[in-house]
């Protein structure tokens, strides 16, 4: 997954549960070209510069039967580069579970949390789900986070 924590967290943190975040990316399956994917979305993100998201409308998320509460979030920004980043995980090959929800359907949101303002984006943190017996339900580790912007 790739994502903005509402709170920072250092790489190797683990969690039972992913902690507060904007998906920018679901889960998906990086097991044969996590070194290509990587590659491309650092060179992405030191393309894009940081960002403030804003607090929107209160909204509902998730299919029948899994609706959620939850605050959608403005962000041109934000919805841009995830459309670049999903873009380049198709072209990768990378299959999504639910892709309506992704690309031009793509809409910004926290759930279980609300920003009271404008939040800052310097990075996207990538959080790998150690699966357990097969089941998506694994320890949940902070891997990697990708800045924003060129490094010098």
């Amino acid at each position: 997954m790739l994502a903005i924590p509402t709170e920072s967290y250092l790489c190797g943190k683990r969690f039972d549960k992913v902690p507060d975040h904007i998906s920018v990316l679901p889960w998906f399956d990086l097991t044969d070209i996590r070194g290509d994917f990587m590659r491309h979305a650092a060179q992405i993100c030191t393309e894009q510069d940081s960002f403030e998201v804003y607090p929107g409308e209160d909204m509902i998320v998730g299919g029948t039967g899994f609706e959620k509460p939850a605050q959608q979030l403005i962000s041109p920004e934000l919805k841009q580069l995830h459309g670049i980043l999903f873009q380049t995980a198709v072209d990768l090959g990378i299959v999504f579970s639910h892709p309506e929800w992704l690309g031009a359907s793509y809409t910004p949101h926290l759930t279980r949390a609300h920003i009271p303002g404008a939040m800052a984006v310097s990075h996207l943190t990538v959080i790998d789900n150690h699966q357990v017996d097969g089941r998506d339900r694994g320890v949940k580790t902070i891997t990697q986070k990708l800045a924003l912007g060129q490094t010098t």
